[in-house]
């Protein structure tokens, strides 16, 4: 009986040694087919894109976190913005897209036209005319490489967050409270961060993938609100997302082989733009930590 038992161990052994190998083998050739063919799809000629998360130098009070921004067009920090100026230039941009949308191109073409006339004058100013991101980033380093305009991205598109923060109020307050906290904590982090670090030290903080991921996170949770009854969270979440993509396409089209575009735009946006370049066919996307 013993020798029996073992004979039916040895062969189950055996049997199993074989499906592991088998299954192995398997995966193996699945694991190169899918790779031969991710890398088929991705053309040789790809552009690079690059993509900039910031925070508006210049805050409107557009977006529903609303923070105390530092005076951009002090000394101080134009010293540290010629800083970023210097480290993004590395990538050698081809194409820089900014974040205002097309209807706005007579605008971004006469200013930088003048821009680069010297008729008009960005290193001095009140901060809410020049003090925003498009001039002191796009446009000066836009002349830096010696470019002839500025591509605009955007698209307009709201989110109307009142609206689900009032249907959850009533029938799911603990959301409400999340949602709170969580903006709260952006608010406080942000006004922290003008007060006490430089704009690099800012715009390392918000590209890193921990900061994606918040960002990300509050769209994630706000889809979930009126599930099963009037998915009124799914329904903002997704006006959201079809901004977005559109601000893709728009990528897409100036996108061109061998091209290098910076994308300059709010870290809010950066999550899912950069799935997107991704997984596009005819981009590859350059970490633009490697560069701050």
């Amino acid at each position: 009986m013993l020798i029996k038992a073992s004979f039916v161990v040895r062969g189950f052994v055996i049997a199993l040694l074989a499906t592991l190998l088998l299954s192995t083998n398997v995966f193996s050739q699945s694991d190169a087919e899918i790779k031969r063919i991710t890398t088929f799809r991705k053309t040789s000629d790809a552009a690079a894109v690059m993509i900039l998360g910031v925070f508006h130098f210049h805050n409107p009070g557009a977006d529903y976190a609303k923070f105390e921004s530092a005076d951009i067009m002090g000394e101080r920090k134009q010293k540290e913005i010629a800083e970023i100026i210097d480290k993004i230039s590395k990538f050698k941009p081809t194409k820089i897209a900014i974040e205002w949308t097309p209807t706005r191109a007579k605008e971004a073409d006469e200013r930088y036209a003048d821009y680069l006339a010297g008729k008009f004058n960005i290193d001095k100013g009140e901060s809410k005319t020049v003090g925003n991101e498009v001039y002191q980033l796009g446009f000066r380093l836009a002349k830096n490489h010696g470019h002839k305009k500025l591509f605009l991205v955007d698209n307009p598109g709201g989110m109307d967050i009142n609206s689900v923060l009032a249907y959850a109020k009533e029938k799911d307050p603990e959301y409400v409270k999340r949602f709170q906290t969580q903006i709260d904590a952006i608010v406080n982090l942000l006004n922290q961060m003008q007060q006490n670090k430089t704009i690099l030290e800012i715009l390392k903080t918000i590209n890193k993938e921990d900061a994606n991921y918040i960002a990300q996170s509050t769209y994630t949770d706000m889809s979930t609100v009126g599930a099963g009854d009037n998915f009124i969270g799914a329904d903002v979440v997704s006006n959201w997302y079809k901004r977005n993509l559109k601000i893709f396409a728009n990528v897409a089209r100036i996108a061109e082989p061998n091209e290098r575009v910076l994308v300059i735009i709010g870290q809010g946006h950066k999550p899912i733009l950069q799935q997107l370049v991704k997984e596009s066919e005819r981009m590859k996307l350059v970490d633009v930590m490697d560069f701050l």
